[in-house]
């Protein structure tokens, strides 16, 4: 069977054939990862569509349930990896980050190449937490 050459019908009912599977898998992660049920979900059915895309019977050694399983774990975990990224700040570090005149607000990309100023004051501000961290016992 090839799953590329079904219609949108056969997909949905596919997906609903699939639903315990993705549903056991978002369960496994529910528990362990700060994220909401939907957006766990939301991340599984984006694996399944991928797996539904991208199998190919004649050259997969696993059957599709298998490789449905590696998709969604897999794009489950990317997507985490990607949304997780984002640095919490507890409320003594954010109460210190205003007083200092600073904002909450602001982002650097990962992706982005630091110049000479932008890391010296992220050093500064790493610096900074690190020596109220240690006095403020």
């Amino acid at each position: 069977m090839n799953y590329n050459d079904l219609n949108e019908t056969e997909k949905n009912l596919l997906v609903k054939q699939y639903k315990p599977l993705i549903n056991k898998l978002v369960n496994q992660f529910f528990c362990k990862v700060p994220c909401s049920w939907e957006d766990l979900q939301s991340y599984a059915y984006e694996g399944f569509a991928l797996a539904i895309c991208k199998y190919d019977a004649d050259r997969s050694t696993m059957d599709f349930t298998q490789y449905a399983a590696y998709s969604i774990r897999n794009n489950i975990l990317n997507s985490l990896n990607n949304e997780l990224r984002t640095v919490k700040l507890d409320a003594y570090a954010q109460k210190t980050i205003l007083e200092r005149g600073g904002s909450l607000f602001n982002t650097i990309s990962i992706d982005h190449k630091l110049d000479d100023d932008e890391e010296i004051k992220c050093q500064k501000i790493v610096l900074s937490a690190t020596i109220d961290e240690k006095f403020s016992d």
